[in-house]
């Protein structure tokens, strides 16, 4: 029997990774054996460290979109593992925030694999809050929209009930066939995922990552400055789409997340041993090298 696969894609900072967290404990998954392919565009897995507990099989692809042809060796051989070793109740994919979406089992098309699963829905994640500007100026996000089979609208307690409306608008515009639920902290009502029908995006032939987007991965043990650090973000400006990691501002490491131009604080990621503060930046049209020093000079401060 087919391995039952939900796709989760959505624009960085939308809250996948929440999503992903409550469907694992809610119904019908919770007490289940399920399998994790968590995508990052950087070479740190923040996500892997934030999702779930110790029971869940997890597979972590981070050189690129799991739709591209880039990282197609990757995807076979996890999909292996999970149809031959693991043989879950179901496949949850977290897709990078900036990916393009494509028909995901077209990379294993005339394999054997590509019998031993069934993707039964795609889901987007839209922030209520900031999917507006980021479909206007980053073709991801409106195809992640576009391309769904259902649109969960999350943040919706950061959002005037007017802006909710206009947004409404917008998606139905986007993509008039996907039914929307409107959330906050991801939380989708049981049984929603399973009354949706899955529509295949185009098989596009994606082999590169997208144009100007760079990541970069910084570690430290010295205590980062907090205002340096900030200074650095505002100076990034709207260049800085995505910043997520540890941060130790001298009272000891803090999950520290941007999404728009709002930082915010909350407890670690486990991370296996090694320095107090490592994150991961996306950025567009920053050379890498900037974006590193950018940062670095924040440390030790």
């Amino acid at each position: 029997m087919a391995i039952p696969t939900y796709i989760l894609t959505g624009y960085l900072g939308a809250g996948k990774t929440t999503l992903l967290n409550h469907l694992l404990a809610a119904a019908p998954l919770a007490g289940q054996e399920v399998a994790l392919i968590i995508n990052e565009f950087g070479t740190l897995g923040v996500d892997g460290a934030l999702v779930g507990g110790s029971d869940e099989a997890t597979f972590e692809i981070n050189r690129g979109s799991i739709f591209c042809s880039c990282t197609a060796s990757e995807l076979v051989n996890a999909l292996r593992d999970i149809a031959n070793a693991i043989q879950p109740a179901a496949l949850l994919v977290e897709a990078t925030g900036i990916a393009e979406p494509s028909d995901l089992l077209k990379i294993v098309a005339g394999h054997p694999l590509a019998e031993a699963f069934d993707v039964r829905a795609s889901v987007a994640v839209i922030d209520a809050r900031h999917f507006p500007t980021a479909a206007a100026n980053m073709r991801a996000a409106r195809q992640q929209a576009a391309w769904a089979d259902g649109l969960i609208v999350n943040k919706t307690d950061l959002v005037e009930p007017t802006d909710l409306a206009r947004l409404r608008g917008l998606l139905t515009e986007i993509n008039p066939d996907a039914p929307q639920v409107e959330v906050t902290h991801g939380r989708v009502p049981d049984g929603w995922l399973r009354e949706l029908t899955h529509v295949p995006p185009p098989p596009v032939d994606i082999t590169t990552p997208p144009v100007g987007i760079c990541s970069v991965h910084l570690e430290t043990d010295a205590c980062v400055n907090r205002q340096a650090f900030e200074a650095a973000v505002a100076d990034l400006s709207e260049k800085l789409l995505r910043l997520k990691g540890n941060i130790d501002f001298g009272d000891g490491p803090q999950l520290v997340q941007l999404v728009g131009s709002e930082i915010s604080q909350a407890d670690p990621a486990t991370f296996p041993a090694g320095p107090a503060t490592r994150f991961a930046a996306i950025a567009y049209n920053v050379p890498p090298d900037d974006l590193r020093s950018a940062f670095e000079a924040t440390f030790g401060g």
